[in-house]
C-alpha cells in the first residue's frame, strides 16, 4: 500500500505541476511583449497574411512564374514555394523530386541539367474543366533567381525540398545577391540543413523542422514550451497531424508566450480560414488566394 500511495502521490504532484505550468504559460502569453519579423513578415493588424500555396495553383501550373504573379495580382500578401536542385546545382522552384506529375518529362529532377529542364513544358499536365489550357504556352520551370528578379517585393515562404549542403550554399548566395533576406521565411523537414541556414544567415527567420515542431507540441502541453528559447521564429503547420488537432489552446498559448509566429497550411475552405483567423494565426497558405482575399 505504501508503494501505491507513493505512486499516486507522485502522479498527483506531476499533474498539479503541469496544470500550474500551463496556467502560468497562458498568463505569460497575454503579457509577453510582441515580437515581429522584419516588416515583410509582420501579420496584418487585424487579419492573417494570405499566402498563395505554390502561387495561384488552382488556376495556373503550380510554382511557375505565371502562378506566382497571378496570386499576387488577385490579392495574396505573399507566396509559398518549394526549391530543389538541378544536376548542375541551379536552384529550381519545383515541388516534386520527379517530373512526371507536372511535365511531359520523366525521371528525377536532379538528374537533368537546367538547360534540359528549361525545355520541358511545366504546364503540360495542368488540367482544368477536362482541358489542358497551358500545353504549348511556353511555361517553364523557373529558377529561384528568376522568381526573385520577377517579384522583387513579395514576401516568400521557401521550403527546402532536398538535404544537400550545396543547396544551402547556393541559397545563401542567391538571397544575398538579390538582397532578399528581409522578405523570406525558410523551412524544411531536415534539421541539419535548416540548422546550416541558421548558422550562415542568422538574420533570416526560419520555421521549425518536423522534429522541432513535435518537441514544441509535446512541451507546450506540459506548460514548458512557452518558457524556453527556440532556434526558430515560426511554426509552419497543418491544422491536424496523425488525426490530432495541432492548434490546441495550450499550443497557441505556448507559441504566443515564446513570441513565435503561426503559419498554417493548406486551407481551402473559407469557414476554416475564418476560424483560424479568429485564433490569431499570422499567415494562412491556400490554393485559392484570390477567393480568400476577396471574401476576407
Amino acid at each position: 500500500m505504501t508503494v501505491l500511495k507513493n505512486i499516486l502521490l507522485l502522479i498527483f504532484v506531476i499533474v498539479t505541476a503541469v496544470v500550474i505550468l500551463n496556467i502560468l504559460q497562458i498568463l505569460k502569453s497575454y503579457f509577453s511583449p510582441k515580437k515581429y519579423f522584419e516588416r515583410k513578415f509582420m501579420a496584418h493588424k487585424n487579419k492573417p497574411m494570405i499566402f498563395g500555396h505554390r502561387g495561384d495553383s488552382v488556376n495556373f501550373p503550380e510554382n511557375t512564374i505565371e502562378a506566382l504573379i497571378s496570386a499576387l495580382e488577385k490579392g495574396a500578401d505573399g507566396l509559398e514555394l518549394d526549391v530543389r536542385l538541378s544536376a548542375d546545382q541551379e536552384i529550381l522552384v519545383y515541388h516534386d523530386d520527379t517530373l512526371e506529375r507536372l511535365t511531359e518529362g520523366q525521371g528525377r529532377v536532379n538528374n537533368l541539367l537546367l538547360s534540359d529542364l528549361k525545355e520541358l513544358d511545366a504546364g503540360y499536365k495542368f488540367q482544368k474543366d477536362k482541358q489542358f489550357p497551358f500545353r504549348g504556352e511556353g511555361i517553364s520551370i523557373p529558377t529561384l533567381r528568376e522568381v526573385l528578379s520577377e517579384l522583387p517585393e513579395a514576401p516568400l515562404i521557401i521550403e527546402l525540398k532536398e538535404d544537400k549542403d550545396i543547396l544551402v550554399t547556393n541559397l545563401v548566395e542567391t538571397l544575398k545577391s538579390f538582397s532578399a533576406e528581409d522578405r523570406v521565411l525558410l523551412g524544411g523537414f531536415n534539421y541539419n540543413i535548416v540548422e546550416q541556414i541558421r548558422n550562415k544567415m542568422p538574420q533570416v527567420p526560419t520555421a521549425a523542422t518536423k522534429k522541432e515542431a513535435l518537441v514544441f507540441y509535446v512541451l507546450s502541453h506540459l506548460g514548458i514550451a512557452g518558457w524556453l528559447g527556440w532556434k526558430f521564429e515560426a511554426l509552419s503547420l497543418p491544422t491536424h497531424y496523425l488525426g490530432l488537432p495541432v492548434l490546441t489552446p495550450f499550443f497557441r498559448a505556448a507559441a504566443r508566450a515564446a513570441g513565435l509566429k503561426l503559419y498554417i497550411w493548406t486551407v481551402n475552405d473559407f469557414d476554416e480560414f475564418q476560424r483560424l483567423a479568429k485564433m490569431g494565426v499570422h499567415g494562412i497558405l491556400t490554393d485559392y488566394p484570390g477567393g480568400m482575399a476577396k471574401r476576407f
